[in-house]
């Protein structure tokens, strides 16, 4: 259903809205996949490059950058069994690894591992388990095997 202007929630916009806010010139649109894409991320994380060195150069090494808050995150997610941080913590100490310990068995490091660990932890009995590992291992560079073990 689409809705009339006057009708809409304050703040939102609709696709129409986007359209004309990048014809004229206040946004720019930028699909996923696409060359310019690539370089809007490499600018990004530029960014994110100097914004952490600026927190380290006025916090010191116990600074809150952006990959130790990735860390953090994927420590308290450890607690949630819906993510993959959750399922590969059980199996981190039946196995009786550390964090660098399944790290290394996975095959990441450990900010690939933290970043993994806050995605959703998929159902082993999908017909889909197998591609969505797939893709998980494309995105943070794991171990297909092991990582389909681990959440298995």
């Amino acid at each position: 259903m689409i809705r009339e202007r006057d009708e809409q929630e304050p703040g939102t916009h609709t696709p129409l809205d986007f359209e004309a806010m990048a014809a004229a010139g206040d946004i720019d649109i930028i699909r996923p996949s696409t060359p310019e894409a690539v370089a809007f991320a490499v600018e990004l994380a530029g960014q994110l490059d100097g914004s952490n060195a600026e927190l380290i150069a006025r916090d010191g090494p116990d600074a809150m950058t952006s990959v130790r808050l990735l860390r953090q995150a994927g420590l308290l997610a450890e607690g949630d069994p819906g993510t993959v941080a959750g399922a590969l913590a059980s199996y981190r100490e039946r196995l009786g690894f550390d964090h660098a310990g399944l790290a290394a068995w996975l095959g990441v490091n450990a900010t690939q591992l933290a970043a993994l660990g806050l995605c959703a932890r998929p159902d082993p009995a999908s017909p889909a388990f197998i591609d969505i590992v797939g893709e998980l291992t494309r995105r943070y560079g794991a171990d297909a095997g092991r990582l389909a073990e681990a959440l298995g």
